[in-house]
């Protein structure tokens, strides 16, 4: 599916945090920084998943709606983190009867080759003739085109300032939890324990 939008958050201000994920080592920070990520793309996939059901109806939104998730993607010479959002290509129909023939695979069926169609629309077209072993099963004929239903435009706009909300919680839940662990491995100092 092609791209809804990106989202680029700073932490411009928040100088505790920044200065807390120097302080951690870069293996840890970019765990850290991946996992916050990871959160703030589940928030935007929730919503796509929400907007789903409401746009096009509960009953027909099984599969597109089941098949919506996030790839969080670290990439390790920059220290970015993405986490691409949308329907997932390893979800397809299952076997069903199509057109009163023998039960068959529909690989038309997966959420990846049609969720574009269903957020941006579809323009008028000319669906083809079908012919199975020289009998027709249908002629062809102009399809009217679909209206754009954006589930996913929707839960990006409606959720970038959420997300990034999540994201710095779960930047500040994961350092202060290493900060606790790594004081408690400190060893005691005259300094530090009051003594000259």
């Amino acid at each position: 599916m092609k791209a809804v939008g990106t989202f680029k958050g700073t932490l411009v201000g928040d100088k505790e945090l920044t200065s807390a994920l120097n302080w951690l080592g870069k293996k840890t920070e970019k765990k850290f920084i991946k996992r916050a990520v990871g959160a703030a793309g589940k928030v935007v996939s929730t919503s796509a998943k929400s907007n789903v059901r409401n746009l096009v109806g509960p009953g027909s939104a099984g599969m597109l709606e089941k098949s919506i998730g996030t790839k969080n993607i670290l990439y390790k010479n920059s220290g970015s983190a993405v986490s691409v959002i949308g329907p997932r290509t390893n979800t397809s129909g299952k076997k069903r009867k199509v057109q009163g023939w023998a039960k068959k695979f529909d690989p038309n069926r997966k959420p990846s080759n049609y969720g574009h169609l269903v957020e941006f629309g579809t323009k008028p077209h000319w669906i083809p003739c079908k012919n199975v072993n020289g009998v027709i099963i249908w002629k062809a004929w102009l399809h009217p085109g679909t209206p754009a239903r954006p589930f996913m435009r929707k839960a990006y706009d409606n959720n970038k300032g959420r997300s990034l909300d999540t994201m710095k919680e779960s930047l500040h839940k994961d350092i202060s939890a290493e900060a606790k662990k790594l004081a408690g491995k400190r060893p005691v100092t005259a300094a530090s324990s009051g003594g000259k």
